[in-house]
């Protein structure tokens, strides 16, 4: 099955990075396609995959991150979620 535009733009808003709320990060629409930046203000391009993960092109040999549902798993360790949340990651 052909991956959908329109899903990656379910993608689009705020996140927090590991569900931090001080930390917030952003999906975006742009003229260059859908990007991300991260709580440190760097921007990248995002690249939808056919199962509906990401990869962030610009960042970290082209960093996968797993979508799922409201939380994005990037490969690096880190989380972005929609919400943010008090609870610690348990390592």
């Amino acid at each position: 099955m052909k991956h959908d535009s329109r899903d990656a733009r379910q993608l689009v808003g705020k996140w927090y990075a590991n569900g931090e709320r001080d930390r917030p990060t952003e999906i975006f629409s742009s003229r260059r396609g859908l990007q991300a930046r991260n709580e440190r203000g760097r921007v990248t391009r995002l690249d939808p995959t056919r199962n509906g993960d990401i990869r962030a092109l610009d960042w970290e040999n082209k960093l996968r991150g797993h979508v799922k549902r409201d939380r994005i798993e990037w490969e690096n360790g880190s989380i972005w979620t929609r919400q943010p949340t008090r609870r610690l990651a348990r390592r």
